[in-house]
């Protein structure tokens, strides 16, 4: 009897370890989503503000 309600402990313990091992692999991927995308922007937006500084100089320079 005990051994079943020990192995019963096992069986649920390692159940709780997929599933938190599952939800935190969903939450990391989803952060990496997330910083993929912030660092896209702001990468997006050095650019831009290279090509402004670049196109004023054109400008002074004509």
């Amino acid at each position: 009897m005990l051994t079943t309600k020990i192995n019963t402990v096992k069986k649920n313990i390692a159940l709780l370890s997929a599933s938190q091992f599952i939800s935190d692999f969903i939450l990391l991927s989803t952060l990496n989503c997330v910083f993929d995308g912030a660092a896209i922007v702001i990468i997006k937006r050095i650019g831009e503000k290279s090509n402004l500084v670049k196109l004023n100089k054109e400008i002074h320079n004509a």
